[in-house]
């Protein structure tokens, strides 16, 4: 907040998306984590997929981070954006797909406008450096304040061509042990209900 108001990043429009495609109670959850493959399988939704795009398409993006859970989801979003001619990436180490990209391409292309989108696990949350990413997409529940906020900052520095950075946190009903109050904290927050 104090960096904000001192100039030093952008501010940020913070919308919390509620996604009906998504129950996170049927999902597994010990030792405050969701199960991996059944958290891929269910964020892996058509209906969710169309939600995420028609979101995404209200505002102007010039540049965007999509934060997933898997490199499958990964895949499936870039999948989801390119099919709709919103030329996109998915980025992740390990084995590569149809529409994977390496790291340092893949924002090589984000820099330059070829990209409009890039999908990422687990890439970037530290030591990203692309001032115009306008837009940060949090399409997995992330409970990590920490996490959350290293993600957040990807979208928060300055650029000439940026007034502000549009968050969109596609939130679920979650299983009764996944607190949103430390993630928000982060954001010196008291963020009580999300908004449809």
């Amino acid at each position: 907040k104090d960096a904000i108001n001192k100039g030093w990043l952008v501010p940020f429009r913070y919308y919390g998306i509620y996604d009906e495609t998504v129950n996170y109670e049927d999902i597994d959850y010990k030792n405050g984590k969701y199960d991996d493959k059944q958290l891929e399988e269910a964020l892996m939704l058509n209906k969710r997929g169309e939600l995420i795009l028609n979101h995404y398409l209200k505002y102007n993006s010039k540049r965007a981070m999509g934060f997933c859970t898997s490199r499958h989801h990964a895949e499936y979003m870039a999948k989801v954006f390119n099919e709709n001619n919103i030329p996109s990436a998915a980025v992740y180490s390990g084995e590569k797909g149809e529409y994977s990209e390496e790291r340092n391409i893949a924002l090589s292309k984000l820099t330059s406008g070829e990209l409009k989108v890039i999908f990422s696990v687990d890439m970037f949350n530290e030591g990203l450096d692309v001032p115009a990413v306008d837009m940060v997409m949090f399409l997995r529940p992330t409970q990590s304040p920490t996490i959350f906020f290293q993600q957040l900052g990807r979208g928060l520095r300055l650029h000439d061509k940026k007034e502000c950075l549009t968050v969109l946190d596609f939130v679920g009903q979650a299983h009764k042990n996944y607190s949103f109050e430390d993630k928000f904290r982060a954001l010196g927050a008291d963020i009580r209900r999300v908004v449809k």
